[in-house]
Parts: structure tokens; C-alpha cells; sequence
């Protein structure tokens, strides 16, 4: 990647091209959370997911170290999806969930290690089932997913014979995982915009 030579070490830039994007969201965090109430739910999650679609298939086609710390860093700028989840999350589970979610809290919070898990045992009356459930699948797929992120780069290198060597996946060697997280998002955009729920009350003021 240009702006790298070979002496580089690998780990110490792959660690601010991450930080980059934690530290967009960092900056946008309050205002995100701001139009959550203000446009709804909905809509700054279908933004995120957006954002999410366009920035890693740029991402998988940086051609140096600096645009790919840009480009990390605009889609941490312009993903508030996090905020939006958890708030429709709790607001679309009722107190049925109570109960469960205290039982499986009890299970997993020495698994998830998270704060976020201990505390909310401790308090029962704002656990619903499926704030943990949301954790434990977020543990899981991160898991995967770097996984199968593993296996899809360079596949021009490592699967010579279903990728060209001087085609696409060639030139840009990181866009495959990208592109298919991008496919993935795609189709949680679909799920979100005929499925998901708009819970904000736009008739109460905050």
C-alpha cells in the first residue's frame, strides 16, 4: 500500500486505520444521537447502513495508507447506527423480556466479560432480552467475520484459480472481504426499511 515500505510494522498502522474510525464516531456520537430523536430511529439507521455500503467498498479500493485512514475515519463521522439500534432496541421490547433477559445475563456475563452485562443484571427493570441477545450475536459475528474477512483477502494470491491475476481483486487485494460486507449491508438496509419499526413518538417532546 503506498505511504508503507516493507520495514513497516503491520499492527502499529493496521491499529490507527482502526482508531481512525473510533475516533469519527467519537466526534459525531452526541450529534447522532441528537437526530435520533429529532428525524426518528429509522432513519439515521438506514443512514448508517448506507454509509456502511458506500465506505467499504472505498475502503477495499484504497491505494494508499492515507486514504484508507480517511476513509475509515468519514464512515465513523457518518455512522450514528449504534445509538439508533440500542434505542429502538429498548423501546421495541417490552417487559416480557424481562425475566429471560435476567437469566441469560446470569449465564453470560462472565463470557461477555462487558460491563454493560454485569450492570444490567444488577438492574433487571431495564434489561430486555434482546439488548443481550443483540451483544451475544455482535460477540459471535465479529468472531466470524474476521474470519471469513481473513480467508477473502488477497484472493487473487491465494485462490489463483477462481481470481484472475491481473483483474480486479488483483489490483485492490483488501475489496472482496469489503465488498461482500457491503452485500451484507445491503440487505440489512432491505430488512430495516420494510421490517423495522419507527419507535419514536413524534408527538412527544424531548
Amino acid at each position: 500500500m503506498g505511504g508503507l515500505n516493507e520495514n513497516t510494522n503491520p499492527g502499529f498502522y493496521a491499529g490507527y486505520v482502526a482508531s481512525s474510525f473510533t475516533f469519527g464516531r467519537f466526534l459525531s456520537g452526541y450529534a447522532w444521537g441528537s437526530a435520533t430523536d429529532i428525524i426518528g430511529r429509522k432513519p439515521v439507521i438506514i443512514i448508517g447502513l448506507l454509509s456502511i455500503t458506500i465506505f467499504s467498498i472505498i475502503f477495499g479500493m484504497s491505494e494508499t495508507y492515507a486514504m484508507a485512514i480517511i476513509t475509515r475515519f468519514i464512515l465513523g463521522l457518518t455512522n450514528g447506527i449504534m445509538p439508533a439500534l440500542r434505542t429502538s432496541l429498548s423501546e421495541v421490547c417490552g417487559p416480557e423480556h424481562v425475566v429471560l433477559g435476567k437469566q441469560r445475563a446470569t449465564i453470560t456475563k462472565d463470557l461477555l466479560l462487558s460491563r454493560l452485562a454485569r450492570s444490567v443484571v444488577q438492574n433487571e427493570s431495564h434489561f430486555p432480552t434482546q439488548t443481550l441477545n443483540s451483544h451475544v450475536s455482535g460477540a459471535i459475528s465479529m468472531v466470524i467475520g474476521t474470519g471469513i474477512g481473513g480467508l477473502l483477502v488477497q484472493p487473487a494470491l491465494h485462490y489463483p484459480t477462481l481470481f484472475s491475476p491481473t483483474g480486479l481483486f488483483a489490483r485492490y487485494p483488501f475489496l472482496l472481504p469489503n465488498l461482500v460486507g457491503a452485500v451484507l449491508s445491503v440487505f440489512a438496509l432491505v430488512l430495516v426499511i420494510f421490517y423495522l419499526p419507527e419507535t419514536k413518538d413524534y408527538n412527544k417532546r424531548r
